[in-house]
């Protein structure tokens, strides 16, 4: 079976909030709040996603979101 984990992203101009829930009944957590800059976002869910076949991110519809989305 694969592991699966989801990533929550809420993107706000100058940050971005991050949550996580591990696949099954897992409650998510918040993970923190980081500068809105997709580098750092990409270098932290790369961190989170070490050891699992397959991780699941979606963010918050907006104007804010449109160019991590990118």
């Amino acid at each position: 079976m694969s592991a699966i984990r989801f990533i929550g992203l809420d993107v706000r101009k100058d940050s971005i909030v991050m949550s996580v829930a591990d696949a099954g009944n897992a409650e998510a957590t918040e993970i923190g709040t980081f500068p809105n800059d997709v580098n750092k976002i990409m270098k932290q869910l790369k961190k989170l996603s070490a050891n699992l076949s397959l991780l699941r991110v979606c963010y918050e519809a907006g104007p804010t979101g449109f160019g991590l989305c990118h």
